[in-house]
């Protein structure tokens, strides 16, 4: 027979509100949800944290500016070798 014993978690009742919430839809208890995160840390003895991509303002404003670009028609032709590629950026 495994005991059992208790883990008290401090967490943002935000966070554990989404932790309940998606435990549920998935049909499995909180207590499940938290065990199989403590055994998978206890099997790999590590925790992998990723900040959320977040494009830099530098790249939005490129990417708005591509944007802008190619409906304006504003784009180079399609090469078909490096010779004429070389040559059409030479001339610019």
């Amino acid at each position: 027979m495994v005991m059992k014993t208790v883990l008290n978690v401090k967490m943002g009742s935000a966070m554990k509100r989404d932790l309940v919430k998606n435990a549920k839809e998935i049909g499995l208890p909180v207590s499940t949800v938290v065990s199989n995160l403590v055994e998978r840390f206890n099997e790999e003895k590590q925790l992998t944290f990723q900040a959320p991509l977040k494009p830099s303002k530098r790249l939005i404003a490129s990417i708005r500016q591509g944007m802008k670009d190619m409906q304006a028609g504003n784009m180079s032709p399609l090469f078909v070798n490096m010779n004429k590629m070389d040559r059409y950026l030479r001339s610019l």
